[in-house]
């Protein structure tokens, strides 16, 4: 599946019966909503209407093809989340909390062998499409949309919030589609204010490309992106994270060589600390029992305290696919500045190739559909490494 099969030939216009035919959309036209804040009805109709309406801002921005066609594609996945996670509440609606999130790791499953910038473009502006609209009710807003601004370009975030409430065909009695869309207008005020507040520093955009357009702000280059740094007393917390078979164990190694570790870094492995207590070899990988794991993370964590006393730095060589073990991990090493390094084989086949008979498709797949990627705001420097087939 490539991004030219959900258009029509070189235009903005979806294929849409390539995209019904596709899991997860398919339900969409049984996924019921609650007809006082969408009276269009079922999901399906719902994204049609996003999508015409996403079209519409694209023809009227001079932006570049590519990039409209990541738009219209956000605008088309934005609800993906939905059918999984709607259900009918005792209050006699429908409801469907946390589709974005649901729908942001679906995407990213389903798109995992596209472009990384492009799928991680679309799944995290799937993540925040809510966002706009209830920011001002969090309790700091201004540090809620920097996180956002420093994960997805904020104009292209207002696009998407305004085609989605646009969409939305409001129950006359309770409507308050006038009072969100001066919500979403003041959330792309705030932006702008911030983005010149901060020196135009702002927003760091996760997809690391030289877009020229005027969706986006700001440009990185291609291999990695800097927050702002903290003070910390301590090293560098060096956090690898990818998929089994991703190359984390090649890519320490080359970045020692560049020195852009440390040669006498601590490294610290639970899959390396399973295989001295001899509870698998070097080439099985595999996770023991309960009770075999907690002394894997007994020993792990005193070889990580260890290491915190001498003041070494420290490189964390595991799989790390969640936030919270990566959150876990920074603060056990509070004054260390945390460094995430992730690496991404060239696709899934290839991470099954290099585990061949260790782990299942399945696995793997499960795998990604609960895999938080790494954010700019989670650490004081992200590093995305892409293999490619030559690699």
């Amino acid at each position: 599946m490539t991004i030219n099969d959900f258009f029509i030939g070189n235009t903005l216009e979806i294929n849409w019966d390539f995209v019904w035919s596709l899991p997860h959309f398919c339900e969409m036209e049984t996924t019921q909503q609650n007809p006082r804040w969408h009276m269009e009805g079922s999901a399906k109709n719902h994204t049609i209407k996003c999508v015409e309406n996403m079209q519409k801002f694209m023809h009227e921005t001079p932006s570049a093809p590519w990039c409209k066609r990541l738009m219209v594609l956000s605008a088309l996945f934005h609800d993906i989340g939905k059918p999984s996670t709607t259900f009918m509440g005792d209050d006699g609606n429908w409801h469907s909390y946390g589709h974005e999130n649901v729908g942001a790791k679906l995407t990213r499953e389903m798109l995992w062998d596209w472009d990384i910038y492009e799928r991680e473009f679309i799944a995290n502006m799937v993540r925040f499409h809510m966002e706009p609209l209830f920011v001002f009710k969090q309790k700091d807003p201004d540090k809620a949309i920097k996180r956002m601004m420093s994960t997805v370009p904020y104009k292209a975030l207002y696009y998407l919030k305004m085609s989605d409430l646009l969409a939305a065909e409001q129950d006359p009695e309770f409507s308050t589609k006038e009072q969100d869309v001066v919500i979403v207008e003041n959330f792309l005020k705030r932006c702008e204010e911030l983005y010149i507040e901060n020196d135009r520093i702002m927003p760091l955009v996760n997809n690391f490309r030289n877009m020229t357009d005027d969706m986006v702000s700001d440009s990185l280059g291609d291999f990695s992106i800097r927050n702002f740094p903290q003070s910390f007393s301590g090293g560098f917390l060096h956090i690898m994270i990818g998929l089994p078979g991703s190359g984390k164990n090649t890519w320490i190694e080359e970045l020692k060589a560049k020195s852009y570790i440390k040669s006498d870094a601590v490294i610290l492995s639970r899959d390396d600390i399973r295989v001295e207590l001899g509870y698998c070899t070097e080439d099985e990988k595999i996770v023991g029992t309960d009770e075999q794991e907690k002394k894997v993370t007994k020993i792990f964590n005193e070889r990580l305290n260890a290491a915190m006393k001498e003041k070494k730095d420290i490189v964390v060589n595991n799989i790390n696919l969640s936030e919270k073990r990566r959150k876990a991990l920074k603060n056990q090493c509070s004054t260390y500045s945390p460094v995430y390094w992730y690496v991404e084989a060239p696709t899934l086949s290839d991470n099954l190739s290099r585990r061949d008979g260790q782990i299942g498709e399945s696995v793997f797949h499960n795998m990604i559909k609960n895999f938080d990627f790494p954010l700019l705001f989670e650490c004081d420097l992200l590093n995305i490494y892409k293999q490619t087939k030559e690699e």
